[in-house]
């Protein structure tokens, strides 16, 4: 008798091990509208965080994995990263003379780091990287070696971006050390930035690419609010390394130092640039041909355009922004700053985000696109006979709910969505094969505003939509 308490004791425990182990497989963690903050180049590593709560969630330690490569990048740091359809792209760079981008399939890091080796491509140091919103082509934001001029270089989705697809895009007739991050605007030009020559370079998709846009200092000066109080004088690019276009199309450019103003002692400024004047510029003329180089032609922002911000003693690396939310990540400070651009910009509004960071990187962080899973968990095995989608609770909620859904037997794919009251999908909660049984996910709304939303599971045999009510 007493043995065969103790068997089910032990199958009870068994079957509690298994059970916990299957939920943490099922408990990816990173939410559309979370970041990944900062390769941390120091540290090398990459961190991932929620913007609810800047709390870190996930951390990815390459250093181990920069020893081992084929090729020895034993002092290597990453600078930027990028997401796309469930792959991290990563660029780094060794002592500004070797480098690459690494691929890793996120299924290869989370939730723990395993035996798959990341794909990696170029042995050239890379800076920014982006991929392009409709062909998934991956751009490359290259330094300067061995004497060849800083250069931005295609790989193909096609060729699973392999080496040997690699194109460069024309450069400037002056001499570049390096361009820095980049960006796509909503007309599919290519926005990046020239470091030490201060200047944007804006790559045109009417030209395909083969032409571009410079726009430089010139001998204009802008007044820049302070943080601390007051305002300064400065020239619009220092150093500009980050790009971000909001939902409205504005540009913001992040300078690590405004060295054209202090000569490098580091007084950090971020820029925006307003989409009535990048429609007129993408308009202009291209600059001409000469060999495999553009005779640029240089244009200047009016002040009535732009607007400058500054705080003191800071260095911008990246820059990311969510609705109205803009984050600047800050080696000089050590910080990541937050501010809403629709409120006043002083201390109250702009403020830390409570994620340090040791150093930016030239490309800074990027948000989820929702290609990684949001967190659901499995919190039964047992098998539904029906599939089904619950209230979710609370209801009314801020900013903050959950909700619980069973999945049956052979249901294939399952996809759970949100939508605001007009029917737009907002948000992609869960999209993947699921073992049957019960889960449950949670929503964080607080990037959205009070009102009706309807969430929508759908399989392939079922589909079921509930209202649920978000009260600030």
């Amino acid at each position: 008798m007493k043995t065969k308490k103790l068997f089910i004791v032990l199958f009870i425990l068994l079957q509690s091990v298994i059970f916990l182990n299957q939920s943490k497989a099922q408990n990816t963690d990173i939410a559309p509208g979370d970041f990944v903050s900062m390769p941390y180049f120091g540290e090398k590593k990459i961190k991932f965080f929620r913007t609810s709560n800047a709390s870190l969630h996930y951390e990815l330690n390459l250093a181990t994995e920069f020893a081992n490569f084929p090729i020895p990048f034993a002092g290597a740091g990453p600078n930027a990263t990028a997401i796309y359809e469930g792959k991290l792209f990563i660029s780094f760079d060794k002592d500004l003379n070797q480098g690459g981008v690494l691929i890793y399939n996120y299924s290869d890091i989370y939730p723990v780091r395993n035996a798959n080796p990341p794909k990696i491509i170029s042995t050239a140091p890379v800076a920014g990287i982006a991929i392009h919103p409709v062909t998934g082509d991956l751009y490359a934001a290259k330094f300067q070696v061995n004497g060849q001029s800083g250069r931005i270089t295609k790989y193909t989705k096609a060729s699973g971006y392999a080496s040997s697809s690699a194109v460069d895009l024309p450069v400037p007739e002056y001499y570049t050390n390096y361009f820095t991050g980049i960006a796509f605007d909503s007309q599919g030009n290519l926005w990046t930035g020239d470091l030490q020559g201060h200047r944007l370079v804006v790559y045109t998709a009417l030209s395909l690419f083969n032409g571009f846009i410079v726009i430089g200092n010139g001998n204009l000066t802008y007044n820049a609010p302070s943080l601390s109080g007051g305002s300064i004088n400065v020239k619009l690019f220092s150093a500009p390394e980050g790009f971000v276009f909001d939902a409205q199309g504005n540009l913001w450019v992040t300078n690590n130092n405004d060295w054209d103003r202090t000569n490098g002692i580091g007084e950090g400024t971020f820029v925006k640039i307003a989409k009535a004047y990048l429609d007129v510029l993408t308009t202009s003329p291209l600059s001409g041909t000469h060999g495999n180089k553009m005779l640029a032609v240089i244009y200047t922002v009016p002040t009535q355009h732009a607007s400058v911000y500054h705080i003191q003693n800071a260095k911008f690396g990246g820059t990311a922004i969510s609705n109205n939310m803009i984050y600047f990540n800050d080696q000089g400070n050590g910080l990541v700053w937050k501010w809403n651009t629709s409120t006043a910009y002083n201390s109250t509004n702009c403020i830390t985000s409570g994620v340090s960071t040791t150093y930016p990187g030239f490309g800074g962080f990027s948000f989820n696109d929702n290609s990684f899973p949001l967190a659901v968990t499995l919190t039964s095995q047992v098998v539904p006979n029906t599939f089904e989608l619950k209230q979710n609770f609370p209801n009314p909620f801020n900013p903050n709910t959950t909700i619980r859904f069973d999945v049956p037997a052979k249901s294939g794919n399952v996809k759970l969505s949100v939508y605001d009251i007009n029917g737009k999908e907002l948000e992609v909660l869960v999209n993947e094969n699921l073992q049957s049984g019960s889960y449950e996910v949670n929503w964080n709304a607080s990037e959205f505003p009070s009102g009706i939303y309807f969430y929508r599971i759908n399989s392939e045999k079922s589909s079921i939509t509930k209202k649920m009510n978000l009260i600030k």
